[in-house]
């Protein structure tokens, strides 16, 4: 299988976990025995992996300055999540195509299955999306007709029968990003164009979505990762 390239976003500066935790970006957050990026890491270890930076990006500098298989790319103003990613576009090479997660949330899912529907379907976009949530206001939602995505909502409260929740994993033909500015948002912006006017498609999953934007989902991403422990 080929090595693809992986930008996992890490700027956000986490301002509903601030009485939380205000001394070091959320992605460093202990969860389930590790820092959360950790389990990231290790899920995604066959990829070259790329960490966006921004907010107190000085962290992950100390952590993977000297690091074999991290590359940094830190923002020196913020960029928004599409910006982050149009920055760290110098450390993408050898691949027409590479991945983007979010830093501050995990999906336990077979990637292999996702890489080669990307590459089957020779779609320009695909989004992992998944069926499993239970509310739909604080997420990303995709409208699709089979899987075709026809309209993505970057977390509205409006809700079109059998829309899937957007699993923050992507697959992006790096050419297409040529026509965007440095300062722009991945969900507002590029997903919303590529959308419009280009071949995107969602790879449907069924697993649950586990992140640590607020102190509750803190503790319902730790209680996740101590039971598989236990498994």
């Amino acid at each position: 299988m080929q090595t693809y390239n992986c930008l996992i976003l890490c700027g956000g500066q986490g301002t509903r976990i601030r009485e939380y935790n205000s001394n070091i970006p959320k992605s460093l957050l202990e969860v389930g025995g590790k820092r959360f990026i950790d389990h990231l890491l290790l899920q995604f270890k066959e990829f070259n992996i790329v960490l966006c930076t921004g907010y107190l990006s000085n962290h992950f500098e100390n952590l993977f300055s000297n690091s074999q298989t991290v590359n940094i790319s830190k923002e020196k103003k913020p960029l928004g999540t599409g910006g982050a990613i149009l920055n760290a576009i110098k450390y993408i090479d050898n691949c027409d195509s590479f991945l983007v997660i979010n830093g501050d949330s995990y999906c336990d899912f077979k990637i292999n299955n996702f890489i080669n529907s990307y590459k089957t379907e020779k779609c320009d976009l695909m989004i992992l999306a998944t069926d499993n949530y239970d509310n739909h206001s604080d997420f990303g939602m995709i409208e699709i007709r089979d899987k075709k995505i026809i309209k993505f909502h970057e977390k509205s409260s409006h809700l079109v029968k059998g829309s899937l929740k957007n699993c923050g994993i992507y697959m992006i033909k790096k050419e297409l990003l040529n026509i965007f500015n440095h300062n722009c948002s991945l969900e507002k912006d590029i997903i919303p164009t590529l959308v419009k006017n280009y071949h995107c498609l969602i790879h449907k999953i069924s697993e649950k979505v586990y992140d640590i934007g607020t102190p509750k989902r803190i503790a319902i991403a730790n209680e996740y990762f101590n039971s598989q422990k236990r498994t």
